[in-house]
């Protein structure tokens, strides 16, 4: 039996815009660290978009600023997903995380829940 992505999604995406900076965990500590928007973001992962050529499998580390937060998070994962999009040459990258703080974790998957509710409550 085959899923959509969305069917195999195991935490609420909180899907606001976030500056996130990345890097890739290869480079050398110099390289400059990068920036994207996030499109969405769990517990279990992130997705963003780039011009960047990423590759199946890159590890990368991210800061992630939430809007409301004094300080950005760190957070490491690995490329599980890279699309074209309608865009020439952007891509769409999802990441699995490979290391999040669970405190961080919770904080996402509150504000993901929050947005749930909020959505539920504006269609009634």
């Amino acid at each position: 039996m085959e899923f959509s992505g969305a069917d195999r999604r195991q935490s609420k995406r909180y899907s606001e815009q976030i500056v996130v900076q990345w890097q890739r965990q290869a480079s050398a500590p110099s390289e400059e660290w990068r920036y994207a928007f996030i499109r969405d973001i769990s517990k279990g992962g992130l997705c963003f978009e780039t011009t960047e050529s990423l590759a199946m499998d890159d590890m990368l580390s991210f800061k992630v600023k939430i809007h409301f937060a004094l300080w950005p998070f760190n957070c490491s994962g690995r490329i599980l997903r890279v699309r074209p999009l309608a865009k020439p040459k952007h891509l769409e990258i999802g990441v699995i995380f490979t290391s999040i703080d669970p405190k961080d974790a919770d904080l996402i998957d509150l504000l993901a829940w929050e947005q749930e509710q909020k959505n539920k409550s504006s269609e009634t």
